[in-house]
């Protein structure tokens, strides 16, 4: 069974597309996810992504720019919320980007538990992968995500074009889900689609066959990032956004790809 995030427009939004495969129930991801990103700012040389200060999990821990890393802290789950808005959820926290007051300029940004107020409505704009980000605080649309040229810290700020406003989003190729080896193959795609991925399920081969025992039948025993080829898990910006899940019992005969461009 192999599944797959299907690209309309320039944004990754789900659809998926199952082959007949083993008898199991593969479960559909969130309604309105998208693919996990990397917020990379074009200013300053365009190496620092926006991330929690100091990797912290912490409810009003400050947004700030960091040197871009394979790090689970500069990677944001965009999720749609209607009147095209989006919330944008810090994969390590859980929490959600948040301005932290009023419609002014230079309120800070936050990362805040993801509720419905307004200080956590974005609006993205631009052409494919270069965007900004517009909030929605308070129902207004006239300041953007902005980084300070002059500090670490992400702020909001009168929208103006400006390269602290511009951002590189695209989906890295080094995530893997945490705790899902051991898993039933069912409970293994829950969470990997939460965590905004795709599973894409494979049978074993040598060596990984040795794993496999009667009691880990149709259990993951082996994850690896960046699935499949990009035909097979071709994400944003053509970055791969599924992850491989060695699965026991899967017959290599029943296990085909399904992907629809």
């Amino acid at each position: 069974m192999r599944q797959m995030f299907h690209v309309p427009s320039f944004l990754v939004a789900v659809a998926i597309s199952v082959a007949p495969a083993v008898a199991q129930v593969t479960p559909p991801p969130p309604q309105g996810l998208l693919a996990p990103l990397m917020l990379r700012s074009t200013a300053l040389a365009g190496t620092d992504c926006l991330q929690p200060i100091n990797a912290s999990t912490a409810q009003g821990a400050a947004i700030v720019r960091a040197t871009c890393k394979a790090a689970p802290e500069q990677l944001w789950l965009m999720t749609e919320v209607g009147n095209g808005n989006l919330h944008l959820m810090n994969v390590h926290s859980g929490l959600c980007l948040d301005a932290r007051g009023s419609a002014t300029s230079g309120t800070p940004v936050q990362q805040w538990t993801c509720n419905q107020i307004s200080n956590e409505n974005w609006e993205l704009n631009g052409p494919a992968f270069i965007v900004s980000f517009t909030s929605r605080v308070s129902g207004t649309k006239k300041y953007c995500l902005d980084v300070n040229d002059n500090g670490p810290s992400a702020w909001i700020y009168p929208c103006n074009g400006t390269p602290s406003q511009i951002w590189n989003i695209n989906a890295p190729d080094f995530v893997v889900v945490p705790n899902v080896i051991g898993l039933n193959a069912a409970a293994a795609a829950t969470k990997v689609y939460n965590y905004g991925l795709v599973p894409i399920e494979e049978p074993p081969t040598s060596p990984t066959d040795t794993l496999c025992t009667p009691k880990t039948q149709n259990d993951v025993v082996v994850e690896l990032p960046g699935a499949g080829s990009l035909e097979e898990a071709k994400g944003l910006n053509g970055k791969k956004t599924g992850v491989t899940l060695t699965v026991c019992g899967l017959k290599p005969e029943t296990s085909a790809a399904a992907v629809r461009q």
